[in-house]
């Protein structure tokens, strides 16, 4: 279309707009034009003022198809293959919506100045020519209201219950009825709610005693399972169950706090891993500490000794007992491989270790579900003495 070149201005003869087509004293004067006549009087980006409204409104294509709130009250769609002066409005849907004005960052600054500390989600660092096109409304929700990203609230991992942790005697035979089942996690949305979950459900189960005998379940049920293992004597120092298994991947997605889909790495890898980790149980084996005062002289270990005394389980340090017996041996054993004692004190702290003869025999325990022998050292007075339950220090 050619343009029409004026030497002079345009003036109209009263108070009247100079463009009739753009310029209306109500709305309704423009909802009841017929829009698919006047439609092809109106082109992209034409502005049209309503005297009784404050605002403009724009001839515009729909952001997304039926997108209401137009002036008109249905969209208008061009037909195909209309182009008209270069621009092609083939099959496009129009209709005059609101127009906002957006003010944007246009500094004059150096492009590389750079921001020294954080403002909001607006890093320290940030520069002139970072920010240069951001829009007023994007500049106050970056320095006010900064981008929550989604995040893990409770990784996924395996349970077990059921599981005493308690020290035992060594020889002592354990079994127990494991309640396992495997919690899939929760991912929280950038604004707090719940995503769903970490991972997908558990596929296998596998539960191994100390002795490498397993339970294995390769068919999982609603992440659950129990199962009641062998007994099992255990042994001196740690004796370790392990559970473990297996799990479909996650497949959850998740917003930051203002609805957008921005991924998370360590949410993906967290998704994606199919093996949890390990969950160890253990209970500790140990030898008892046997100690007393008899009439008998049990210096020769055995059964005897054991049988002979009372007993405790204890670490390897020094000890204090009571002691209680009128005219008998004090007998104190351990296992021989805690090493030798420093000092023996009586109640009222003062050495007595001349008193003692130290023996290395072995002692052999009875009633345990596997009996053990061990060697010893055994601590015996030499002659037989009396104690009226006083505390004797046995030091390392």
């Amino acid at each position: 279309m050619a343009n029409i070149n004026l030497t002079t201005g345009i003036v109209t003869n009263g108070q009247f707009p100079v463009d009739g087509d753009t310029y209306f004293k109500n709305r309704s004067d423009v909802t009841s034009l017929d829009i698919d006549k006047h439609a092809y009087g109106f082109y992209e980006g034409m502005s049209l003022k309503i005297v009784d409204e404050e605002f403009t409104w724009e001839w515009r294509e729909v952001l997304t198809v039926g997108e209401e709130d137009g002036l008109f009250p249905s969209n208008f769609i061009y037909p195909n293959g209309l182009i008209s002066n270069g621009i092609d409005y083939s099959n496009r849907e129009f209709n005059f919506f609101e127009f906002i004005s957006t003010p944007i960052f246009n500094s004059d600054l150096g492009a590389d100045l750079e921001m020294e500390d954080n403002v909001g989600s607006i890093l320290a660092g940030t520069t002139i020519e970072d920010l240069q096109g951001m829009t007023f409304t994007q500049y106050i929700e970056a320095q006010n209201f900064p981008t929550v990203l989604a995040y893990v609230s409770n990784f996924s991992n395996l349970v077990v219950s059921g599981f005493s942790t308690s020290v035992v005697e060594v020889g002592t035979g354990y079994s127990f009825t494991a309640a396992m089942s495997f919690d899939t996690g929760n991912i929280n949305n950038g604004n707090g709610t719940s995503a769903g979950v970490v991972s997908g459900d558990a596929l296998t189960f596998d539960l191994t005693n100390p002795d490498g005998v397993s339970y294995v379940n390769n068919s999982v049920v609603s992440n659950a399972d129990t199962h009641t293992t062998n007994s099992y004597s255990l042994l001196e120092g740690n004796n370790d169950w392990v559970f473990s298994g297996t799990n479909a991947a996650g497949s959850t997605t998740y917003k930051n706090n203002k609805g957008g889909d921005d991924t998370v790495g360590s949410i993906e890898t967290t998704k994606a891993d199919s093996i949890p980790t390990n969950v160890v149980l253990r209970k500790t084996g140990r030898f008892p500490y046997i100690y007393g005062m008899s009439a008998t002289d049990l210096s020769s270990g055995g059964v005897a000794f054991y049988n002979g005394q009372s007993r405790f389980l204890s670490s390897n340090g020094s000890k204090n007992v009571l002691l209680n017996g009128a005219n008998e041996y004090i007998q104190f054993g351990y296992p021989a491989s805690y090493g030798p004692l420093s000092e023996i004190k009586d109640a009222t702290g003062f050495p007595i270790t001349s008193s003692f003869v130290q023996y290395t025999v072995d002692v052999t325990s009875s009633g345990q579900t596997t009996d053990w022998t061990e060697s010893y050292y055994i601590y015996q007075t030499i002659s037989p003495t009396s104690v009226p339950n006083k505390t004797y220090q046995f030091n390392k």
